[in-house]
């Protein structure tokens, strides 16, 4: 009734109706408003319109006026979806303007726009608007800008509400939009600081990851298709090029750590070559160098020393997000040995774990063993001639953080010793500087600490020389007592425990010189006894998976795959050298 086709009135009222939008109550301002999205008014009336719903919902205090406002704010959706950014720019600015601060206010309100469509219309605002940038060859790059700023600050927001994660992932043009965006604006600061929050938000979950990784775009216009499966690169790309706003980077880092936690795709597309690692490790650098200078301004003491340049707490916050995307790029075989053989980059990780104090930097310090522990998987000689010198830099490196560490981080710190003890002078190390007694106090301890104290000693009792250290403190002991505690919930525990033990008797002459005594011996024997009788096992892998069929297969393959050979065996060498005399 008040459409275009009303000619005979349609001047007259919207005369008399924007007379009246300057009067200073707000009520009737979004009464007045309304009126006019229902006339579906265009050009510089929707502009005008715009602007004044844009200031009425800046005052947070205004929200329950546009909910008592009916259909309003479907008519705000309804016309930012129809607007055509071409001739509306201006227009769509302040009207995704109003909806970033509808929805980041009251929650009853991002509900009921969620109710009425807003969802969707920015999802079609966002893909309209990166698809006559395309089209436009980026002539329109300004103007477009200032609208896509407003619709990812209004998205993010909507990213709160629970329920919407789903919509996101259900909606490939959305988020395909976020990503063509942010390759159009490489440059604009404050629209990528808009879409690296909202991917912040939404990268936590799986499925969205797998969204993000993904080559379809929903068919939503944006350009060719698999702009989301850009992102990793993209991502990158812009972490070096913003690499001075560290809240930029630390948003960055973080959706890149995210998705390199889920995605081998994500991992290679972010690290392809090593050019592209070095991008990265040069932001680490700089930050690490800021770091420092901070570091070294609060050592001075002195007044006169200028004020640092940037935020410890956000310089350390930055650390922490780029280590942990080296690490869970790592994970990848082909990043991993491109990390690995990189002096940067195992320089700056082992100056982390050096230098700084466990008290203030506790999250770097683990991020950074961490991403250690990956990299020394696949520390070898053929990536370097001078790997076992490395080898033994991280080792030395780690042996100063176990002093003084607590026990969560000892045992993370103990882990990398797991790879590095492949190398026979960490073997030698280990010995000299008395981690091996660490390794034998950690056999009293957790399940996981047992895991990585019996694989290192597993290869250092390899040599000769070295299987007196399970002699020291009840070494031999603690790992049977391990194994009979542990083995039957674990077999791969087992297997480790049964592997090292066979190294530490290779050559054995008698159980008793072996073992300390027969008594010992005795024990481990009938531990093996029973974890090798496959009845036995099949009842204890019954009890522990219970009706779950599933786990219960699982644990007998297991059994079998890694348990059974080496249990076998060991108990046949023990039973050789066993005494066959018996104590009075």
């Amino acid at each position: 009734m008040l459409g275009r086709n009303c000619r005979r009135h349609r001047s007259r009222i919207l005369r008399a109706v924007f007379r009246l939008l300057d009067w200073p109550q707000p009520r009737l301002q979004l009464a007045l408003a309304g009126l006019c999205l229902d006339m579906r008014v265009s050009a510089g009336n929707l502009a005008c319109v715009a602007k004044l719903l844009f200031r009425v919902a800046k005052l947070e205090a205004n929200d329950a006026l546009f909910l008592a406002q009916p259909g309003l704010l479907a008519g705000i959706s309804d016309t930012l979806a129809g607007a055509d950014p071409a001739a509306s720019h201006e227009a769509l600015v302040y009207l995704a303007g109003a909806l970033k601060f509808l929805t980041g206010g009251a929650a009853g309100v991002s509900r009921e726009l969620l109710r009425s469509g807003c969802f969707e219309a920015l999802t079609t605002c966002l893909g309209r608007a990166v698809e006559w940038n395309r089209q436009t060859g980026g002539r329109a790059a300004e103007s477009l800008a200032h609208v896509l700023v407003q619709v990812l600050g209004s998205l993010r927001n909507l990213a709160e509400q629970p329920g919407t994660r789903q919509q996101f992932v259900a909606t490939p043009a959305c988020l395909a939009g976020v990503c063509a965006a942010m390759q159009q604006y490489p440059a604009d600061y404050e629209l990528q600081l808009n879409a690296s929050r909202l991917l912040s938000k939404l990268s936590q979950h799986a499925d969205v990851c797998a969204a993000l990784c993904s080559n379809d775009d929903g068919g939503g216009g944006v350009g060719s298709s698999g702009q989301s499966a850009l992102l990793p690169s993209a991502a990158r790309e812009l972490l070096a090029r913003h690499r001075s706003r560290e809240d930029l980077v630390l948003r960055l880092a973080f959706v890149l750590g995210n998705l390199a936690g889920r995605a081998e795709e994500a991992r290679t597309a972010m690290f392809p070559d090593k050019p592209a690692l070095d991008s990265v490790l040069a932001v680490l650098k700089f930050y690490q160098q800021e770091s420092e200078a901070a570091a070294a301004a609060a050592a001075s003491g002195e007044a006169s020393q200028p004020a640092p340049r940037r935020d410890p707490g956000k310089v350390r916050d930055c650390l922490v997000k780029l280590v942990r995307l080296l690490a869970n790029a790592a994970i990848s075989a082909e990043v991993g040995r491109m990390c690995a053989g990189s002096r940067t980059c195992l320089r700056l990780l082992v100056t982390f774990v050096e230098s700084k104090s466990i008290a203030d930097n506790r999250e770097l310090v683990s991020n950074s063993v961490a991403a250690i522990n990956n990299l020394t998987y696949y520390m070898s000689t053929e990536l370097a001639s001078d790997m076992p010198e490395r080898m033994l830099r991280v080792a030395q490196a780690l042996s100063l953080l176990i002093q003084r560490a607590d026990t969560d981080l000892l045992v993370e710190a103990i882990r990398p010793f797991g790879n590095l003890s492949r190398e026979k002078a960490v073997r030698d190390w280990i010995v000299t500087s008395r981690i091996d007694e660490v390794l034998i106090t950690l056999l009293d301890s957790s399940h996981e600490a047992v895991y990585s104290a019996a694989g290192i000693l597993l290869n250092l009792v390899a040599d000769p020389d070295k299987r007196q250290v399970l002699k020291k403190d009840g070494g031999v002991e603690k790992l049977i007592s391990a194994l009979t505690d542990l083995g039957q919930s674990d077999w791969q525990l087992a297997c480790v425990i049964c592997q090292a033990l066979w190294n530490f008797t290779e050559g054995m002459t008698s159980c008793a010189d072996s073992f300390g005594s027969e008594q010992t011996a005795q024990e481990l024997i009938s531990c093996l006894e029973l974890f090798t009788d496959e009845e036995a096992v099949e009842e204890s892998n019954r009890l522990a998976a219970g009706s779950d069929e599933d786990t219960f297969q699982h644990l007998q393959d297991v059994w079998e795959s890694d348990f059974a050979y080496i249990g076998t065996h060991l108990l046949k060498r023990l039973r050789r050298h066993q005494s066959q005399f018996e104590p009075l």
